[in-house]
């Protein structure tokens, strides 16, 4: 029950909590394509909304630690001796990214739509916010679910994979959401998903996946807005 909690946290919180306007307008006209008039402004205040997610999440962790007994602080801050904390963030990141391109360069529907998502709008320093504040958010998450199934003896790669399938779930939430949601993207998302929880899996430390989640999404947000027209990267 302590490990299944801790999965549940993060999902469950991005699918609950989700803009009164959006979901009014999906009353009406169900999954038909939104217009652009009615799109943007969605995006301005999802982009906002995500730091409600992020805290309530921040919270029901803080809860969860506290309940059964595990110092947050502690936990979060664990390096072992000797760790080149640095020298590993940096190399799997450029393994990640390097995927990340091999992806855009195999599968043309994605490279088609890659450089006007979500992430191409908007401040660009809140996009950094974003990712720098859900990174902290999800590899707390990750780690502490990771960790509660081991001390329980729960399958390891079953445990990656449920992780890995509910962050990548939390990235296509959302409007706009943190990927594309076509299917040769969300395997990919998998794909680091599992790399990052298998990080802190072998390190057993947070500070290695958190470093890595960072580095990669703002080089993937900085290969974004570097193909765009420089209008569409303005707010709203």
């Amino acid at each position: 029950m302590k490990a299944l909690t801790a999965l549940l946290i993060y999902p469950v919180v991005f699918f609950l909590i989700k803009d009164p306007a959006a979901l009014r307008y999906a009353r009406v006209h169900g999954f038909s394509p939104m217009p652009q008039s009615v799109q943007l402004p969605l995006e301005e205040n999802g982009r906002l909304l995500y730091f409600v997610k992020f805290l309530v999440v921040a919270l029901f962790l803080i809860a969860w630690a506290n309940v059964h007994g595990v110092n947050l602080w502690a936990f979060l801050g664990h390096v072992e001796p000797g760790q080149h904390v640095g020298r590993i963030a940096l190399a799997s990141t450029v393994i990640l990214f390097s995927g990340h391109i091999s992806v855009l360069y195999l599968f043309k529907r994605v490279r088609g739509l890659f450089f006007d998502q979500g992430l191409s709008r908007g401040h660009f320093l809140t996009w950094i916010t974003i990712i720098f504040v859900g990174g902290v958010v999800e590899e707390s998450w990750r780690a502490l679910t990771l960790s509660a199934s081991s001390e329980k003896g729960f399958n390891s790669l079953l445990v990656l994979l449920a992780t890995s399938a509910a962050a990548a779930f939390c990235h296509l939430l959302g409007i706009p959401g943190r990927t594309l949601g076509l299917r040769e993207e969300v395997f990919w998302d998998l794909a680091v998903g599992l790399a990052l929880g298998a990080l802190f899996v072998l390190y057993g430390t947070v500070l290695i996946p958190l470093s890595v989640n960072m580095l990669y999404n703002v080089f993937n947000l900085l290969l974004i807005r570097s193909n765009i027209p420089r209008e569409k990267s303005r707010p709203g």
